[in-house]
């Protein structure tokens, strides 16, 4: 269902309820004052998508949610919004992607609409929890 989050692991309550397997996704919003969000391949491989993309957590632990914003700070994002999320993409472990979040958190530099933003942030930590994924064991 587009541009609600359904929370289907937890029987739609989220509040009393949480996912024991832990797996985070990532969500999109419309930007703050746009009625709408633009995502097409050519905007998402630049980052110049026309909306906010932020993690999911789904173990229950704080924050439920963070993502870049432009006062340059990683945090959850206003409550009002959440229902205009789209979540979408593979699922991650939750506690490798809090680990991620915080070593993207580490180098970051100041929000910039272009090179610097949600997006390019949300990359960041994907590329962070690649990096600390325990591979598969091949004999």
């Amino acid at each position: 269902m587009s541009g609600s989050i359904i929370y289907n692991y937890v029987n739609g309550n989220p509040i009393s309820y949480t996912d024991p397997l832990g797996l985070a996704q990532f969500g999109r919003r419309p930007l703050d004052g746009m009625p709408f969000k633009l995502n097409n391949p050519v905007d998402n491989y630049f980052n110049t998508e026309i909306s906010h993309e932020q993690v999911f957590y789904e173990d229950g632990k704080q924050p439920l949610n963070e993502g870049f914003f432009g006062d340059s700070k990683v945090r959850p994002d206003n409550p009002n919004n959440l229902s205009k999320y789209e979540i979408f993409g593979p699922h991650y472990d939750d506690a490798t992607m809090r680990e991620a979040v915080e070593a993207a958190k580490k180098d970051i530099k100041p929000y910039c609409l272009i090179g610097n933003n949600c997006q390019d942030f949300a990359d960041k930590v994907r590329k962070e929890y690649e990096r600390r994924r325990p591979k598969a064991c091949y004999k």
